[in-house]
């Protein structure tokens, strides 16, 4: 297992106690001002998706320095949830749209501050933005910190500002915004940013603005002369939900900043959470993904995701060790991680699991990641959300010494590409780029035979744009046949920069295994519910289950360890569709098969 730290970079937390014993929260030495991205996003906004990739991108460059929260206004058809799905608008979001002159979506503000006199930005202006507001003088610097009671709900925050220089105003305004992560909901166009798609149009939402401690404009108070030190308190009780999405305690962060009346933030921070009277850890997952590196002829995948400790220090105990609980398809799998060294209050790690097996060949699945255990004592936070991460691994077999690799471009073929590899990486025929073509004339077919030898193969598409080879500019897809035409493994090329089928050549085909004196039977057999394939005569401790349909795909595969003699084995008959199935059983001494037929379920 892979274990990576991404460091945090410097907090507004440093609680230091002055000459009179107080803590002080806020730094008293002149610093430049930290950014805050607020970007107006929505759920029906096809392009909206690109925009929490660069959000994404921009939080890892600028650690610390940069805050952000996205808000789904304003009121419009772009941000109208469809119904039954997260509703994420907040009564603030049209004052707030209204006064960044937003029209259309995403756009941005940084800071407040205007840009060639405009307040709100196209998501290729933010980086720019950002560096030039890094690059400013802050008269103040703002410090806080927040404690959330788990049983009354309130959230108190302390904030804390310093004035190094002179303000230009007469008063500064204090704001303190809610945030929270990981709300599931719809989103168009999901798949474009993978970390938060969780397959076809469920989508993790992340930095949802929820509500404001101080107001739609903030609490004002007098600007102070240089030296000028003020604090101020604001306490909330917290609702269980706002409109239909529920706030989950786990997942918030508060974002303070100080402004000049409605525009010109001069200075922002993070007011770190510390729980009271809630679980004994707290931790967040969030940016599940697939790698794409588990080159293996089964059905084996690893994920991966984001794991932030959320514990302030002293509240909890040194996490060593956690036990997490991965649940998929009939399937469940756990691993213990430990951390390379101490993972303190706010330290985020990225977690790569080791491989485990998923139940259906080319049918997307749904992994659900959960905390199990810490430090070897069972964790049973009952509020625990699990992340669902999306999974899917294609593979096949075949026994013939040829197959035909069948590509089938989109328009933009300059960006497409594929290699046909064996198990070691070495390449074996390649292709594309390819010439751009008229949408009317995608998908565009090319057709490459290709000799294989024993063992595994791997074909890997690539798109160098990053949004796959089907997304509305004809259907491109790619696929491994035998030289009859049937298909072996094929993909519906909707990706992001890459994909993966596997292939795998053996000496047996699926229609010749032997028997080896083995009885089988599929009751019932034809099959509309649940159904078991019975075993007489096995002998040995590992077996094989693969069911391939008709064309001779694979289309579900079981690997397991078992006992001699007679073995019953359950058959995904609801997993199915409707037709004649080739049933597999496979081990080091005994093969066998059995037709099995899956009828329509009334």
């Amino acid at each position: 297992m892979k274990r990576i730290f991404i460091p945090t970079l410097f907090l507004c937390l440093l609680s230091l106690p002055d000459a009179k014993g107080q803590d002080t929260l806020v730094d008293k030495q002149p610093q430049n001002r930290a950014a805050l991205l607020e970007e107006f996003t929505g759920v029906n906004c096809g392009y909206c998706p690109a925009g929490h990739v660069l959000t994404n991108q921009l939080l890892e460059e600028h650690g610390g320095r940069l805050f952000v929260f996205n808000l789904h206004a304003p009121n419009s058809d772009l941000v109208i949830p469809p119904n039954g799905t997260a509703d994420m608008r907040t009564e603030y979001g049209d004052a707030l749209a209204s006064n960044a002159g937003v029209n259309t979506l995403p756009l941005g503000t940084v800071n407040r501050h205007s840009f060639n006199g405009s307040l709100s930005l196209g998501r290729e202006q933010w980086a720019s933005a950002i560096g030039q507001v890094l690059e400013m003088p802050a008269y103040l610097n703002v410090g806080a910190r927040a404690t959330l009671d788990w049983e009354s709900r309130e959230l108190s925050v302390e904030v804390q500002l310093y004035y190094t220089g002179e303000a230009s105003v007469e008063e500064n305004h204090i704001h303190v915004a809610l945030v929270q992560n990981n709300i599931q909901g719809y989103q168009k166009n999901g798949y474009q940013n993978p970390e938060q798609s969780l397959g076809g149009s469920l989508y993790l939402h992340q930095h949802i603005f929820r509500d404001f401690l101080t107001g739609q404009w903030g609490d004002a108070v007098p600007a102070g002369e240089a030296g000028t030190f003020l604090s101020r308190t604001y306490s909330k009780t917290l609702p269980g939900q706002i409109r239909n999405v529920d706030l989950d305690l786990t997942e918030l962060q508060v974002i303070v900043f100080v402004s000049e009346d409605r525009n010109e933030i001069i200075n922002a921070c993070e007011a770190l959470i510390q729980h009271e009277n809630g679980p004994g850890h707290v931790f967040g997952l969030s940016k599940g993904t697939q790698p794409q590196d588990v080159f293996t002829c089964d059905n084996s995948v690893r994920v991966a995701f984001e794991f932030e400790n959320r514990n302030p220090e002293g509240t909890a105990s040194a996490v060593e060790s956690v036990e997490f609980l991965y649940k998929s398809r009939n399937r469940e799998h756990t691993f213990t991680w430990q951390p390379d060294s101490a993972f303190g209050f706010r330290q985020t790690a990225k977690v790569v699991s080791d491989e485990f097996p998923l139940y259906l060949n080319g049918v997307p699945d749904t992994v659900e990641v959960t905390v199990a255990a810490v430090n070897g004592e069972a964790y049973d936070f009952e509020a625990q959300k699990p992340l669902r991460i999306p999974a899917i691994k294609y593979f096949g077999y075949t026994s013939a010494d040829s197959v035909v690799v069948d590509f089938r471009q989109d328009a933009y073929g300059s960006e497409s590409s594929w290699v046909f590899q064996t198990e070691e990486g070495e390449t074996v025929a390649e292709g594309g780029p390819y010439k751009d073509i008229a949408i009317s004339q995608a998908p565009k077919q090319h057709l490459h035979a290709v000799p294989v030898s024993l063992g595994c193969y791997r074909l890997i598409a690539r798109d160098s744009r990053g949004d796959g080879i089907n997304n509305g500019f004809g259907e491109g897809s790619f696929a491994i046949s035998d030289p009859d035409g049937n298909i072996l493994v094929e993909h519906d090329g909707v990706f992001t920069d890459s994909a993966v089928v596997m292939l795998r050549r053996s000496d047996v085909g699926n229609e010749r295994a032997d028997r080896s004196g083995l009885r089988l039977q599929i009751v019932p057999n034809p099959s509309a519910g649940p159904c078991r394939l019975e075993v007489e005569g096995w002998e040995g401790t590992d077996i094989r289950l693969e069911i391939f349909n008709a064309q001779g795909k694979l289309v579900a595969v079981k690997q397991e360890s078992t006992g001699s003699g007679t073995l019953s084995i359950p058959l995904p008959a609801e997993e199915l569709q409707a037709g004649t199935y080739l049933v597999k059983l496979s081990g080091p001494r005994q093969n066998g098969v059995a037709k099995w037929v899956v009828i329509n379920r009334n």
